[in-house]
């Protein structure tokens, strides 16, 4: 699950400049740099400085806590987010961020609720569809089904979403919907060849039980 977390996680780090001086500015596209080639310690450390000068910038402590995020230092990351949220307060990505580490830690209710608080904000598909991800972790398949489709409502290019729903709908014992889903994710130009396996699988199983 975490590996689908990331690659949903690298399409929004760029975080916005204003109020700042130049020089910082600088320093936080080099962060940016820093998180896209995945050098985390050095975005943090970069974050670190900056929040040293301003600590009243909610997108450095943001951007610090997507880097102990991917280092799995769940706890920091949970700071951050929260420190970026006392700052502002309808920061959709903090709450996103927060949802995610509680996922990535276990803490599956917290998880729910900061993303339901993200969904408050924004009706964005990866907030659907890391709630779907909780839900399915949750064993709540109907829910996972929901979150997952309405994911997909929003952005039908969501591929990831397709799987999601299709390993719902597997759980559910809802095999036509499975497979639909299945064969479109493995027909899509999706790079998870891991997934398309496991749809294939599932296929195979789905086969057998109709036999």
């Amino acid at each position: 699950m975490k590996r689908i977390i990331i690659s949903l996680i690298i399409c929004f780090i760029l975080i916005p400049l204003k109020g700042i001086s130049n020089n910082q500015q600088n320093n936080i596209s080099m962060a940016i740099d820093a998180l896209n080639s995945a050098d985390y310690q050095k975005a943090i450390d970069i974050y670190s400085n900056i929040i040293s000068s301003y600590d009243q910038y909610a997108p450095a402590f943001y951007g610090r806590g997507m880097a102990y995020f991917y280092l799995d230092e769940n706890n920091k990351a949970i700071n951050d987010f929260n420190n970026a949220i006392k700052l502002k307060s309808d920061y959709f990505d903090a709450y996103l961020g927060l949802g995610l580490a509680a996922l990535q830690s276990g803490q599956i209710n917290k998880s729910i609720d900061n993303l339901t608080k993200a969904l408050g904000i924004n009706q964005s598909d990866r907030a659907y569809y890391s709630r779907g991800i909780a839900y399915y972790i949750q064993e709540n398949y109907k829910e996972a089904v929901n979150d997952f489709s309405s994911a997909l409502e929003v952005n039908p290019k969501n591929l990831l979403a397709y799987y999601g729903r299709g390993i719902s709908y597997y759980q559910l014992k809802n095999y036509n919907n499975a497979k639909l889903d299945f064969d479109y994710f493995i027909m899509s130009n999706a790079e998870e060849k891991e997934l398309k396996n496991e749809c294939r699988r599932l296929l195979d199983v789905i086969l057998d039980k109709n036999r």
